[in-house]
């Protein structure tokens, strides 16, 4: 070990570092909060410091790359008055969401005072570039930073005689500890001998692991458990937190021998630190019998490559649970709905039209990614907190895959650096939970950027058919929508993501004879789950292109088309029924 010396906010130190480990890691061991995670290649900005004055990645930076330089973070002078003017300025703009990304900007515009007393909106526009914000979309951000450096004036935020809240800005009650940088994320919490876990990851899409030695990995020094398929109960369990029984097939496993995307789990190793626990993942040996794989949806409704072509597992509470719908289709889900007579109804139609729309994977690419810490209480019991949107769903799943009554378990959330719908999700609570059930330790799991890419949710790539039938007037008579959704390796709310796109595309623009069909197919691809408008979004881009493709073919403008066939209020929508 080799020792540092830096100035941290202005005092001396000196602190014993491995040669690879980087400046954020021991920034945050130094009680540093408001310097976050947001990815391993420095790219989101969550995790700006000043670096001898100079706004600089910490994730980027080795920690010896700082010896004999001066740092400083947003706990060293949020209480100097021009920073506090900033902060206020930020609550009273309302610039602040989830918090997360908040003090990289504050460090970020910082560094640009300190460099430009009175920059130009092109500066500041500069100066914030290297800051993403998922929740924002920069208008109130850029706009606080606009009136800090006095280009706007600030909004009035006196309460009108009328309302008290409604129709003026307000502060929201938990800014404070957001704009100041203090520990109120998962990660911020502090723990004594805390372990690392990490997931070696599958590099194949589809693959059977024919052997897997652990034996160096566990002789590493700093390791403290190994965990593979072989050391857990085939449990089938469904990742989607909704409520119980989750409409979501259980499909998926702690770990399987059977792999079924890039990044599936392979193995779980625990170490002292997550450089000893990568290090641990790389000395795993796996002889993989690589399996034909499918990506496109198309070729997995065939049949010919199955995923989850195993034995159903025996589970005592099977009656309540859902299952795929047809593994020996690949299918996990299926939808089906007929009002009307549709055949009829395109048959006097005076106009038929059918086009087909295909839209793609998108990752949610919270600011935060996933991150998960358990330990044991004095009590013995069980406490998840983790970045989640569904902490009685973790409870619930985490408490029926390791036999531990929900009394037993405590799941919190606490703010959390975004979600979007992609934390609508068990994501590694589980995995941390067993560690902690093997070892007492108290475990964190946090993904990277990579990992999250690879192995959490994105929205489900739906392929989406219309026909239609009009009559001479433009109206229409008869609409059909046919759904292939593309759920990935897992089944995660691919039934109802797919009944909002079906309930979304053919309600906007009602027809007396409606037909639908869809199909959820299992494919090699990271599984699809929730994100944002659950299903919606693929509905209305495809329905939209439609009319506008309609319009063109009809020769009438597309908005008067749409006024002609849109829902009014007061009528009644059969396809809710």
């Amino acid at each position: 070990m080799k020792g540092i010396d830096i100035t941290l906010n202005g005092h001396q130190l000196s602190i014993d570092t491995g040669p690879e480990r980087n400046l954020l890691d021991i920034l945050r061991e130094a009680g540093c909060a408001s310097v976050k995670f947001s990815d391993e290649h420095g790219q989101g900005g969550a995790d700006l410091i000043l670096l001898d004055g100079h706004p600089v990645s910490a994730v980027t930076l080795y920690a010896r790359d700082a010896d004999g330089r001066s740092i400083e973070t947003l706990e060293g002078f949020r209480h100097r008055p021009d920073m506090r003017r900033l902060m206020d300025i930020f609550l009273r703009e309302g610039a602040v969401q989830c918090g997360y990304c908040t003090p990289g900007m504050l460090i970020a515009l910082e560094g640009l005072r300190r460099r430009q007393q009175k920059p130009s909106v092109e500066e500041i526009d500069e100066a914030m570039a290297p800051v993403l914000c998922r929740c924002t979309g920069y208008v109130k951000t850029l706009r606080a930073a606009y009136v800090f450096f006095g280009l706007e004036a600030p909004r009035k935020t006196e309460a009108s005689q009328k309302h008290r809240v409604l129709g003026h800005d307000t502060l929201r009650v938990d800014g404070r500890s957001l704009v100041e940088g203090r520990p109120v994320f998962t990660e911020d919490r502090a723990m004594d001998k805390l372990s690392h876990l990490k997931i070696l990851k599958s590099p194949l899409p589809h693959a059977r692991i024919r052997e897997i030695d652990t034996g160096k990995a566990r002789a590493l020094e700093g390791v403290i458990d190994v965990i593979t398929w072989k050391d857990v109960p085939r449990r089938a369990f469904t990742s989607a937190g909704q409520g119980y029984p989750e409409p979501s097939p259980y499909d998926t496993f702690i770990l399987d021998q059977k792999l079924r995307h890039v990044g599936d789990r392979v193995a779980l190793v625990l170490a002292e630190s997550a450089a000893i626990a990568e290090r641990a993942c790389e000395l795993i040996e796996v002889s993989y019998e690589a399996l034909p794989f499918v990506i496109d949806e198309r070729e997995a409704a065939e049949g010919k490559i199955l995923l989850h072509d195993g034995p159903r597992p025996e589970d005592p509470r099977a009656h309540e649970l859902f299952w795929p719908a047809d593994p020996s289709k690949n299918l996990a889900a299926e939808t089906e709905l007929e009002i009307g007579d549709f055949e009829k109804g395109l048959e006097a139609s005076e106009h038929v039209f059918e086009w087909e729309y295909r839209s793609h994977q998108v990752q949610p690419a919270s600011i935060e990614p996933p991150v998960v810490t358990t330990w044991l209480d004095a009590d013995g019991r069980l406490n998840i907190e983790s970045a989640t949107q569904v902490p009685f769903h973790v409870r619930r799943v985490v408490g029926r895959l390791l036999d531990m009554p929900v009394s037993q378990i405590r799941a919190r959330k606490p703010r959390i650096g975004g979600g979007f719908g992609g934390k609508q999700e068990i994501l590694g609570e589980e995995l941390c939970a067993l560690a902690t059930q093997r070892t007492g330790r108290a475990v964190r799991l946090r993904y990277t950027r990579e990992e999250e890419f690879i192995a959490a949710r994105g929205r489900h790539p739906q392929r989406i058919r219309f026909r239609a039938g009009f009559d001479k007037t433009h109206k229409l008579q008869a609409l059909e929508m046919d759904i292939l959704e593309n759920t990935g390796a897992n089944g995660a709310h691919a039934l109802t993501v797919m009944s909002v796109s079906a309930q979304k595309g053919l309600s906007l623009y009602p027809a007396k004879n409606l037909r639908h069909r869809g199909r959820a197919v299992y494919s090699n691809m990271v599984p699809g789950g929730a994100y944002r408008g659950y299903g919606a979004p693929q509905a209305f881009w495809a329905l939209e292109s439609f009319m506008d493709e309609v319009a063109g073919e009809l020769g009438v403008d597309p908005i008067e088309l749409r006024l002609k066939n849109v829902v009014r209020v007061g009528e009644p929508l059969e396809v809710l029924e």
